[in-house]
């Protein structure tokens, strides 16, 4: 049997950019000054997180170590006390810097917008 196969053509302008989208374009250059900031601020927080987790896991790690040491159930007591006490810390302080590095991305990219606005504002008029 022979199989027969109906390939799909596009054209070549399928793929071209609008006008719109060239270089010079006040869109594309914020958008691209967006991009930019937005991916700063994304592998900035990605990097604190990675460090929040290895701290947590290193502290996980050590409160094991201790628990192995304890001789009686009121040392057992004292390693978990200090251990989920230094958790809470951990997590508050972490919650802080998620709120704040949120609040500074969002400043940023408003920072990065707004020099721009009134020209962006003046292109799409026309």
């Amino acid at each position: 049997m022979t199989e027969v196969r109906h390939e799909q053509r596009t054209s070549v302008k399928s793929f071209a950019w609008p006008t719109s989208m060239l270089p010079g374009n006040p869109l594309l250059a914020v958008a691209t000054d967006v991009n930019g900031k937005l991916l700063e601020s994304v592998a900035s927080a990605q990097k604190e997180w990675v460090e929040f987790v290895h701290r947590r896991i290193k502290e996980n790690l050590a409160a094991s170590q201790r628990l192995l040491s304890c001789k009686s159930a009121t040392d057992v007591q004292e390693v978990y006390s200090q251990y989920f006490l230094t958790a809470f810390e951990h997590y508050r302080e972490q919650s802080e810097k998620v709120v704040q590095t949120g609040k500074s991305m969002t400043e940023g990219l408003g920072q990065t917008m707004e020099p721009r606005a009134d020209e962006i504002a003046q292109k799409t008029r026309h």
